[in-house]
């Protein structure tokens, strides 16, 4: 199965997101991880926005997602995670307080933030990233 990783862009190259990648593979033996951190999806998102990741998402089986280290969920994030939910292929988060993945139906339980809170959110985070160490992570935002 191919599956995206859906998470917020100011975990990018961090330890948390090796980690998380890492954990996810060792979870689903045979699965393959499409990261949108890389720099050809880069290049993708500068000529076409979120439609471009929301078109990288349809060539996927499924996906597994992070939420911000408040536990929200980004726009974006959300976004590619309901283009899955409305196929009906599998979903997973990440859950930071089990530390263990699982699956779910619905990101209703999530509070999702407006472009604009993500974005703050993002520059936040770069500033002072909670995407050290899992554990850091698993505690929230404290900064």
């Amino acid at each position: 199965m191919r599956i995206y990783f859906a998470h917020p862009t100011s975990m990018y190259d961090t330890p948390v997101e090796r980690e998380l990648q890492q954990r996810y593979l060792a979870v689903h033996p045979g699965h393959s991880v499409e990261n949108p951190n890389q720099p050809k999806h880069s290049q993708g998102y500068a000529a076409g926005g979120m439609d471009y990741f929301v078109s990288l998402c349809n060539e996927q089986d499924g996906t597994f997602f992070a939420p911000f280290a408040n536990g929200k969920l980004g726009a974006g994030v959300a976004k590619e995670v309901n283009s899955f939910l409305e196929r009906e292929a599998p979903v997973y988060e990440y859950d930071r307080k089990s530390r263990n993945f699982r699956e779910v139906q619905s990101i209703a339980q999530f509070p999702v933030m407006s472009v604009e809170e993500t974005r703050a959110a993002i520059r936040r985070e770069r500033a002072d990233s909670p995407y050290d160490s899992l554990n850091e992570y698993s505690q929230g935002w404290i900064g």
